[in-house]
């Protein structure tokens, strides 16, 4: 199966809780997993951020309260981690968005947020994150439907939600990835970011669609093939 042409500045995101170099899954949300993506070669970590009850950012996929406090990291933790490696980038998969503000903040006491990016941004939280203000690139994660994933129509319906929720292109699952889709995002200024491909088939058939960004758990085997 051979790749696509790929557009120019494609990356290789390491999903949080990515396999280091020697096939150890690291923690989801853990400062070892950041750690090891750059170690694999990622040119973006996924971390997943909510928020405490006093508006704290921590990473976290799954509900917290306060008495989590301890046991989640700081998105601060996550964010001087990141300004350590100037060429990474990072990308912020919201949970929630009620302070979503508070990100910014963050991103800027540590110098990164020219570096980072939101993803988790459904049509609903897109009105709150564009409110916020807060001038983070943010993409649409929405389920492409795949029956109507080739048909034009379907996807200038897609573009246009883009474009009217100011989102710079779609996050989206591996299922729903088209070389079409991407054909016509690209027509129209607008990126696509497939998600989660750790199989090398996985792998394989999203770069065949030329997207601008794979995220995996196995960032190493994406720069393996790519190196092919």
């Amino acid at each position: 199966m051979e790749k696509g042409i790929l557009p120019v500045g494609f990356t290789v995101t390491g999903h949080t809780g990515c396999f280091a170099k020697d096939g150890t899954k690291t923690k989801d949300n853990s400062l070892e997993s950041v750690a090891a993506a750059v170690e694999c070669g990622a040119d973006i970590v996924e971390i997943d951020v909510r928020f405490l009850s006093d508006g704290t950012p921590v990473l976290s996929h799954d509900a917290v309260s306060d008495s989590d406090a301890d046991s989640v990291v700081k998105l601060d933790a996550a964010f001087a981690a990141l300004a350590q490696h100037p060429q990474l980038r990072m990308n912020v998969d919201l949970k929630s968005v009620d302070f979503v503000g508070n990100v910014k903040t963050v991103a800027e006491q540590y110098g990164v947020l020219d570096r980072i990016f939101f993803t988790g941004v459904d049509r609903a939280w897109a009105v709150t994150v564009a409110k916020a203000d807060t001038g983070i690139p943010y993409y649409l994660n929405i389920g492409v439907n795949r029956i109507l994933a080739n048909h034009a129509q379907y996807i200038n319906r897609l573009i246009a939600l883009c474009k009217e929720l100011g989102c710079v292109g779609l996050n989206i699952n591996k299922t729903g990835a088209t070389k079409k889709l991407s054909r016509l995002l690209h027509e129209n200024g607008l990126l696509l970011s497939v998600w989660t491909c750790t199989q090398e088939n996985e792998i394989r058939r999203a770069l065949q669609c030329s997207p601008d960004n794979i995220t995996s758990r196995d960032p190493a085997l994406v720069v393996k093939i790519l190196s092919e």
